[in-house]
């Protein structure tokens, strides 16, 4: 359950390390919670330090510590998420992958190697570009 004031890890190569939750979308009150495949808005925490040796695509999607953005929720720590088959799963962690503001699309081209555990949930909600991204979908 993501709420208000989350500190979620950003999974994705856009430069953001942690992101802080500041709202949910899609819901009506704001102590509504999101879950996996919900969408949120961000303000980044920490960023790596921009190098002058990037260029290209990878640069221009680059983001600074203090930006605003939104995101999609991918893994979080809740306990009792249930499938329809019966299972549940929990992850170690919350995370998070940045998205465009206007398309909707990843802003970063690559899930890193060893966080790149997303929830299956994300291929119901329309987010195959994330799963296909990710190294293993859980």
């Amino acid at each position: 359950m993501i709420y208000l004031k989350t500190i979620l890890k950003v999974i994705d190569n856009s430069g953001a390390q942690l992101a802080e939750c500041i709202k949910v979308l899609g819901k009506g009150s704001p102590k509504s919670a999101g879950k996996v495949g919900d969408k949120i808005v961000c303000v980044v925490q920490k960023a790596k330090p921009m190098n002058q040796s990037i260029t290209g695509q990878s640069n221009n999607n680059r983001v600074k510590k203090g930006d605003i953005v939104r995101a999609v929720i991918v893994r979080t720590k809740q306990k009792n998420m249930m499938r329809p088959d019966g299972s549940t799963v929990s992850f170690g962690d919350n995370a998070c992958v940045l998205l465009h503001k206007t398309t909707g699309e990843p802003l970063g081209t690559r899930i890193q190697l060893n966080d790149g555990v997303v929830s299956r949930e994300l291929e119901a909600k329309g987010y195959n570009k994330i799963c296909s991204l990710a190294s293993k979908v859980a």
